[in-house]
């Protein structure tokens, strides 16, 4: 009941073949697990690599914000048998886990950020924008911000969308703390999907309207076991009324995703990504009919770029990876990905209705999926410059957006094992740890 699953593969279905079974591994001490009964069948071999076994360890998992006080022993990701030592009859296939299991950091998010890789398909169509990466810098393809969703609030005779989130679930999305209420009036609508797709020439469209129901706060940094970090604004994470299904228009950015292989699976560099917003591009004048997009460059809010925006007064902070300070990338940068040289001559940033949009990372493991880096959780000092602005980072975040989002979506009874319907060639979805081709034959 203690261990945390580090590992989760399938390895059969049930007789009467309505469930597929999983055998999961566990984080155990180096000398409690007998490297002998330790094994990976050849189908989940890349869970058993260095780089997997070792997010036990909380100094390399990158989304572990637990506190430790001194020396930990060596953990390793160890099969079941391997700590039990039963007989090597005995079954360690699961059709279910139980609720209160727990799971290392990140794990379920890597899990379903594979499985919404696969909602790119509709039918044997691949529906990737990402044909051309990264140009026409200003304005984004149709199908592009998929994951962006608008929240608002709905009186009689008033409905009004006043932030921005970003679709994480089934059931959740993701925005900034501040857009919990407009002029004291609660959050309770959010529209997701494309918005007037016609303009851009787009054939099709899936939007929804839909009713937020919970609003989930961060608990007190005094009350959690999250290391402290010195931030301005938070975010929230807001529940919908019911789960919704996914589809090419409308599917989930990725919380967090555990990188098995050793490359950096990004289109851009560690310091850049994408931000997306339907904010106007001209001051005062509300939404754009298309989601602006540009390239944003990260710096720690104590940055000389930014510390004019955002100085530090807290002289005990020592963890500064809470936020970010995002600007415009130099001119290095620019040139190398043919960025427009008149670029800042128009209007261009991030403006007041862009609050609570995220800037997001292109992965290619998974394919054509969106890695959410941080959220605009403060509104803009000056509205569509290359000032800086800050952005509320969510990989300290991790363990209690997990908690929240998969408490009652982690059911292995509903994954779809099924391999992507439109992989030409075998060349798009590659490489991936959670959801490979040979578990096609345990779809149930």
């Amino acid at each position: 009941k203690q261990l945390e699953i580090c590992s989760i593969y399938p390895v059969g279905i049930t007789e009467d073949s309505t469930f597929t079974l999983f055998t999961p591994h566990f984080c155990t001490t180096k000398k409690v697990c007998d490297e002998q009964y330790n094994t990976y069948p050849d189908h989940a071999k890349t869970q058993s690599f260095p780089s997997h076994k070792g997010y036990c360890d909380s100094l390399n998992n990158k989304f572990d914000a637990r506190l430790y006080n001194g020396p930990q022993e060596e953990k390793v990701c160890c099969h079941p048998k391997g700590i039990t030592k039963m007989p090597n009859e005995s079954k360690w296939d699961f059709r279910t886990f139980p609720t209160y299991a727990k799971y290392v950091p990140g794990l379920r998010a890597s899990v379903h950020c594979e499985l919404y890789s696969k909602h790119v398909c509709l039918g044997p169509h691949d529906m990737c924008p990402h044909r051309i990466l990264y140009k026409d810098w200003n304005e984004a393809y149709p199908m592009e911000a998929y994951h962006q969703a608008y929240v608002g609030v709905k009186i009689p005779r008033l409905q009004f969308f006043h932030c921005q989130g970003v679709l994480v679930s089934r059931q959740f999305i993701l925005s900034a703390a501040r857009c919990a209420y407009h002029n004291y009036m609660k959050a309770n609508i959010a529209l997701l999907g494309d918005f007037q797709s016609a303009i851009v020439g787009e054939k099709y469209s899936d939007e929804l309207f839909t009713y937020i129901i919970e609003h989930h706060r961060l608990p007190k940094r005094n009350e959690t076991y999250f290391k402290r970090d010195v931030v301005h604004e938070e975010v929230i994470l807001f529940k919908l009324w019911r789960a919704m299904t996914f589809s090419a228009f409308r599917r989930p950015g990725c919380v967090a995703y555990l990188f098995v292989y050793s490359e950096y699976p990004r289109w851009l560099d560690i310091d850049h990504a994408l931000f997306t917003g339907y904010g106007s591009q001209v001051a005062g004048e509300g939404y754009s009919p298309t989601v602006k997009r540009f390239l944003l460059e990260g710096l720690l809010y104590t940055n000389e770029r930014c510390k004019g925006y955002y100085g530090i007064n807290d002289t005990t902070n020592i963890n500064i990876t809470g936020e970010i300070c995002a600007t415009g990338p130099k001119k290095q940068f620019r040139e190398k990905y043919d960025y427009p040289p008149d670029i800042y001559e128009a209007p261009w940033g991030p403006c007041k209705l862009d609050v609570g949009a995220p800037i997001v990372t292109l992965l290619t493991v998974p394919y054509c999926q969106y890695d959410i880096d941080a959220i605009l959780a403060t509104e803009p000092l000056h509205c569509n410059n290359n000032r800086p602005n800050l952005f509320r980072r969510l990989q300290p975040l991790t363990m209690w957006l997990e908690q929240q989002i998969y408490k009652d979506d982690f059911d292995i009874f509903g994954f779809d094992l099924s391999w992507p319907t439109c992989d030409r060639n075998n060349w798009q979805f590659i490489n991936m740890t959670y959801v490979k081709k040979e578990y096609n034959q345990w779809t149930v």
